[in-house]
């Protein structure tokens, strides 16, 4: 190795280790952090730290927000920590496909994280009007289907912690943001084992969701979503087809 490259690859172990720094920082600040606030955490020039900023954001590991500019941790690395975990994804992979076969819809597996459910594996629809989720994407949990089945699968003590860190953020008309009415549906959830989302995250996009729980307490769901039109027209089929997804899960893990 010449001094050209090794002084490239001092370079990039270099570049890696600030990355982590910055990382790391903003673990502690679930609230986000300005970039100036950022560079003097890490005692890097204000350039520098944009630069790295600006590439870990282009790979999704941080996010920085439309309002104030602000600095978090990116949903990518949501899903890289459910990757370390039980093998989720192995073990719902075929009735994922099970599912995506019986509906010919895109269907999703969430693990719960914080007050967001971040997607670790999905199959698209095939057909030409349909719903995309992303690997790594992330949905808050009152205005989602995902996001309501892990609420409904919580213990009282754990829904009680939950009341006080989440914030009921308004996404449409339909959007639930009142505690008794959200905690109405909540029981509604657990009584019939499956969550709607009817256009309450998005508009024009529905879905179906039921949770359940793998060896280590990570909280999981499994997901259909797909444009309401067809949604209103196929409801209980998709309710079949996930409740009898559910009873196959529920026999894998016992």
């Amino acid at each position: 190795m010449n001094d050209v490259n090794r002084y490239a690859e001092r370079q990039g172990i270099q570049v890696i280790a600030r990355a982590a720094a910055l990382l790391r920082v903003l673990e502690k600040h679930s609230e986000g952090m300005t970039l100036t606030a950022l560079a003097q955490q890490v005692g890097l020039a204000r350039s520098t730290v944009q630069r790295i900023v600006d590439s870990l954001s282009d790979e999704s590991l941080v996010f920085i927000g439309t309002s104030g500019g602000r600095i978090r941790l990116g949903p990518m690395l949501l899903s890289l920590a459910a990757a370390t975990r039980f093998p989720v994804t192995e073990l719902i992979r075929p009735i994922l496909s099970a599912v995506a076969d019986d509906t010919d819809e895109t269907v999703a597996l969430g693990v719960a994280e914080a007050d967001h459910v971040v997607f670790v594996d999905r199959i698209l629809a095939r057909q030409r009007v349909t719903s995309i989720i992303e690997v790594g994407a992330t949905l808050p949990l009152h205005c989602s289907a995902s996001g309501k089945a892990i609420l409904a699968a919580l213990s009282p003590a754990e829904l009680q912690a939950a009341r006080e860190t989440l914030t009921l953020e308004k996404y449409t008309a339909r959007t639930m943001t009142t505690w008794p009415r959200l905690e109405k549906e909540l029981a509604g959830i657990r009584a019939q084992g499956i969550a709607e989302d009817n256009e309450e995250h998005s508009e024009g996009i529905s879905s179906l969701a039921i949770a359940f729980t793998v060896p280590g307490g990570t909280r999981c769901t499994l997901a259909i979503t797909l444009p309401t039109p067809r949604y209103r027209d196929t409801k209980e089929t998709l309710r079949d087809v996930l409740l009898h997804a559910l009873r196959t899960i529920e026999k894998r893990l016992n």
